[in-house]
């Protein structure tokens, strides 16, 4: 799937059209999730936390390779974005 791309519910890919349909979903995604946390219970947001910091720590290699990848690309465009690296990717 492309940058400019993303799934629908139904599973098929979407191409917004501008920044502006982008953000526009973001915002819809950011109220129905408001909604989703104002009615889980502290234990239900506590259980869903700790499964995304296990789904991050077992994805942190590929996750850090991909960011790895882009400081590169940007690097190779622009000489100082390489100087925005954090130290331990260095």
């Amino acid at each position: 799937m492309g940058m400019n791309q993303d799934m629908t519910a139904e599973g098929s890919v979407r191409t917004p059209q501008t920044v502006a349909d982008v953000m526009r979903t973001i915002g819809r995604g950011a109220r129905t999730a408001a909604l989703a946390l104002c009615l889980a219970s502290t234990e239900q947001k506590n259980r869903a936390l700790r499964a995304a910091a296990a789904s991050l720590r077992a994805r942190r290699h590929k996750i850090i390779a991909a960011n790895d990848r882009d400081m590169r690309a940007a690097a190779a465009k622009d000489p100082l974005a390489g100087a925005a690296r954090p130290a331990e990717a260095r």
